[in-house]
């Protein structure tokens, strides 16, 4: 008997209007049909509403979760899961696509296994349309089964899109559940850090892992400029996000085992400083060429124009008169 357990994939959206209708096609033309497609939008656009309109009347696979108000992709992703109704949970953006074997991969894949979350492959895109595969990311993966799927998840610190993303992947409704209900506990704000806190413990929750071969998620790349200026907008929230997790590991008695490759989650994250033009009271100092950790704080090792460099502490503890790339932080 072919498996025919409905998937649900949930689509946060907000001002991200140039890819949308790519995302939309890719999973209606699915190979796969017992798929259920949940869009929040935040704020849509006049334009934006007429064209999800016109998907509405062409499929009743979707639903459409309108907010006037901006919540932000981390409540969005859970109001999805909310509404959502398939036994398997995915999640895409907006700037990502499937190939149109994708979810069928996937779910065959899931009852050929019994796994909790089942992976494919990624391949990154331009917006020129230069498509590259990373082939040292995607690893060949036995099966893995009990606390080896949170370990091999949380050792890669980051480092490896095939683990960290969140959208190349389907998850079992049993695991989303047991993760609801510890982030209905959290206390932090989280936004730009949702994809980390998602797939921790949601991995965390995973008794067996899968993946599948020559089936994949594209992603359209943002560019790097943006990003960096995504990580001192929400500086503060990465810092209590960072505390959450040494907590939570503390309860689960995974701290000890963890330390080094949280230390190095922390890297990942601070990382995108590197390079960028730091400011002192509207002044340039220089360029952050190196990120120490020193104790229980960061330091940015700067290169100011005459080739020498310094230290200035930095995250832990916010400096009122410190701008980078002209961005109070």
């Amino acid at each position: 008997m072919l498996p025919n357990q409905k998937v649900s994939i949930v689509i946060p959206n907000y001002k991200d209007d140039k890819y949308l209708e790519n995302t939309l096609k890719s999973l209606l033309s699915q190979t796969y049909k017992n798929i259920e497609i949940v869009l929040i939008c935040d704020e849509p656009s006049e334009e934006k509403g007429k064209l999800i309109k016109k998907y509405l009347t062409k499929d009743n696979r979707i639903k459409y979760i309108k907010n006037d108000k901006k919540q932000g992709k981390f409540k969005a992703r859970l109001n999805g899961i909310k509404e959502a109704t398939g036994e398997y949970i995915a999640f895409l953006d907006t700037n990502t696509y499937a190939s149109i074997d994708f979810y069928r991969s996937l779910i065959y894949k899931a009852n050929e296994t019994n796994a909790d979350i089942v992976i494919g492959d990624i391949v990154f895109e331009k917006e020129d349309g230069d498509k590259t595969i990373y082939n040292l990311t995607q690893l060949p993966l036995k099966d893995i089964e009990g606390k080896e799927c949170f370990l091999r998840y949380f050792e890669q610190a980051g480092l490896n899109p095939f683990w960290n993303k969140i959208w190349n992947k389907i998850y079992s409704r049993k695991i989303i559940e047991e993760a609801l209900k510890e982030i209905d506990n959290l206390d932090i704000t989280v936004e730009y850090t949702t994809e980390f806190v998602l797939s921790t413990l949601l991995f965390y929750y995973a008794n067996k892992i899968s993946r599948i071969d020559n089936d994949n998620v594209f992603c359209i790349e943002e560019d790097k400029k943006v990003v960096k200026e995504k990580l001192f907008e929400n500086a503060e929230e990465v810092i209590n996000t960072f505390s959450y997790m040494e907590d939570f590991l503390k309860r689960e008695q995974l701290k000890d085992t963890l330390s080094d490759n949280l230390y190095n989650w922390k890297r990942y994250f601070y990382q995108d400083l590197i390079d960028c033009e730091v400011f002192v009271d509207n002044q340039s100092v220089g360029k952050v060429i190196e990120i120490q950790n020193c104790g229980n704080q960061y330091n940015l090792r700067i290169q100011n124009q005459k080739e020498k460099s310094f230290l200035y502490p930095f995250i832990h503890r916010f400096l009122k008169n410190v701008d980078i790339l002209n961005k109070r932080i």
